[in-house]
């Protein structure tokens, strides 16, 4: 009897997919509407500091997407432009196609496959989708695209080969003395044309969502989802992320992680609720976040169908696996990475009580060979976040970002610069 199901096994899926590329297919060349049309009289505010965009949205998730286009529109064209002449040059590259195949091919395979992630968005999402399209008049369909392309970069054959890098630290309130938990966060893109398109088009983004908690985000201009935010209950985290051992269970096509973050960000009080949250989620490959918030500190591990949380006075990460290592892919030169070393070195080393300074010194940390200091020349940018102060320094000063001035501001965007922190070499 199990014999005779598999043929339709085998038939379901293929009925599956071959209804997923159709639906796709069908969205690329018709672009429907994925939410309706509403008029916006508050198009949210914008100010520039130092050339870094500030831009507040608030309201529904439409409105705050239309918003968002609105006030980045030039930024938003000059993106698309840019990001479609730079795919053929990232597909060759990760695929190892000739280039002149790749200019044919990517575009085309791009929209479609970011296209198949639609029935996995929710309503709220792919109504900010549709608003950040109307307020700055571009395809529906690049805004798609625009939204699920890290999880696609991830999911790509050979990916798990590919360097890896970012890293966080949180410390917390028992540590600090009275300065409640600190994060701290480095963001790196390691391949030169990827950093070259987000350094361009950072900006800092203050949210009051009508149904959510409001928060405040460094991110990429159009993205929907998050990598890094902290939210007005202090709940803060950061994202990197690792791949698998071969035999190590995953996930298929599931909803891409930065959205899962963007939920932790409207909806999380306390640590406690956003692991919950994000231990709901199975993945393909290895997702690693730390999370603090006005008390305590965390971090959640997920690992293809498997998860785990753990929890210490100073918590970090850095593209490695710790209570899962057992399932961590290390091949490939990945196990030349000395940073996890440089951590436990760098974090003993501290005397206590830590500052934001202290942390700040962490991330900006050169005294070792490459490969084993945690600052990076591929640094896109860096933050620090207080949650109980609701304060953010940023470095978004080009590569390495850490070694830039930290600019510091309040959750509403305001600039606090009496708080600023200077790298001692730029003093």
């Amino acid at each position: 009897m199990r014999g005779m199901f598999r043929p339709l096994g085998w038939l379901t899926t293929t009925y599956r997919a071959l209804i997923r590329l159709l639906g796709a297919l069908w969205f690329v060349l018709r672009q429907p509407r994925l939410a309706p049309r509403a008029t916006c009289t508050d198009t949210g505010a914008r100010y520039d500091d130092d050339g870094l965009p500030v831009v507040v949205l608030r309201g529904s998730a439409y409105q705050r997407g239309f918003q968002h286009g609105h006030q980045l529109h030039p930024e938003l064209h000059r993106f698309r432009q840019a990001a479609w002449a730079y795919a053929p040059i990232a597909a060759s590259d990760r695929l190892g196609l000739p280039r002149w195949l790749a200019r044919l091919l990517i575009k085309p395979q791009l929209l479609l496959t970011a296209a198949s992630y639609l029935p996995l968005l929710a309503a709220d999402v792919r109504a900010e989708i549709q608003g950040i399209a109307d307020g700055a008049g571009i395809p529906l369909r690049d805004m798609v695209v625009n939204t699920v392309i890290w999880e696609i970069f991830a999911s790509v054959p050979g990916s798990g080969t590919a360097p890896l890098h970012c890293s966080e630290l949180a410390c917390a309130a028992t540590e600090t003395a009275g300065l409640g938990p600190l994060f701290g966060y480095n963001y790196d893109v390691i391949s030169p044309g990827d950093r070259a398109l987000v350094e361009g088009f950072v900006a800092i983004f203050v949210v009051t969502p009508e149904n959510g908690i409001p928060y405040v985000a460094p991110n990429t201009v159009g993205s929907v989802g998050l990598n890094t935010a902290m939210n007005k209950h202090g709940v803060t985290f950061g994202w990197d992320n690792s791949y698998l051992q071969p035999h190590v269970p995953g996930a298929q096509q599931v909803m891409p992680f930065m959205l899962v973050l963007r939920d932790v960000a409207l909806t999380a009080t306390r640590v406690t609720e956003a692991a919950s949250r994000l231990r709901e989620e199975q993945r393909p490959q290895a997702d690693i976040c730390v999370l603090a918030d006005t008390s305590d500190v965390g971090v959640v591990e997920l690992a293809g169908v498997t998860s785990a949380f753990r929890t210490d006075p100073i918590v970090w990460s850095c593209n490695r696996l710790q209570s899962l290592m057992h399932l961590d892919y290390l091949g490939r030169g990945r196990r030349l990475d000395g940073r996890p070393e440089r951590y436990l070195t760098m974090l003993h080393a501290l005397a206590r009580p830590i500052t934001v300074a202290d942390v700040a010194a962490v991330l900006r940390d050169r005294g070792a060979p490459a490969g084993r200091q945690i600052a990076d020349s591929n640094t896109t940018f860096t933050v620090i976040y207080a949650p109980q102060q609701q304060r953010m320094w940023l470095s978004c000063s080009g590569a390495p970002a850490s070694h830039g001035p930290l600019r510091a501001y309040d959750a509403q965007g305001r600039r606090l610069s009496d708080a600023d922190i200077v790298c001692a070499e730029h003093q």
